[in-house]
């Protein structure tokens, strides 16, 4: 059964300009998206890309910057992962995930009829993207947003009371909802 279904169907977008400042020294040689994982050694980005295609998302376009031509060197038009990936470069006068989009919009690569996933091309996940884009259709929401209970903090932190140290609580866990 074929759920995915709006006037233009659903474009994937995929976030990947970014430097990956937090993964150096990997990063002065991959861009982020493209660093390999797994026992195969495959890029981060081959697995968010099959993940889409998997549901049904074949028309991708890729927000690239830094380091962009090993993301196009690799995917180049998609064709044999079974999608037709093109690829916007960012733009310094469009900042973040939100300039990232409104450039793609500008650059005429998505209007105002399609339906959007937008994902980070440095997370993996195993959200069940169908899922989420029939909601959205049945709600007629929108936006929906993949949620991830509990955030645990990559550093210790330190409790004060009245300037001093009192405690040190190494990589605390918080029970809050964030964005994946």
């Amino acid at each position: 059964m074929r759920i995915l279904m709006s006037p233009n169907g659903v474009k994937g977008l995929i976030l990947c300009g970014g430097e990956g400042a937090r993964l150096r020294p990997l990063t002065y040689y991959f861009q982020k998206s493209i660093i390999p994982i797994g026992s195969k050694q495959k890029p981060l980005l081959e697995f968010i890309v099959r993940s889409l295609r998997q549901n049904e998302i074949t028309d991708i376009c890729l927000l690239v910057g830094y380091k962009s031509e090993q993301v196009r060197n690799y995917f180049d038009d998609g064709s044999r992962f079974g999608a037709k990936i093109a690829y916007v470069h960012d733009r310094p006068e469009y900042k973040g995930t939100g300039g990232a989009v409104l450039n793609a919009y500008k650059q005429g690569f998505i209007d105002r009829k399609d339906l959007l996933l937008i994902y980070y091309g440095d997370i993996l996940s195993d959200v069940n993207l169908t899922g989420m884009l029939k909601e959205h259709l049945e709600n007629a929401a929108e936006a929906i947003v993949a949620l991830s209970r509990g955030y645990q903090i990559p550093v210790g932190v330190a409790e004060l009371n009245s300037g001093r140290v009192v405690r040190f609580v190494e990589k605390p866990s918080f029970d809050v909802l964030v964005g994946i």
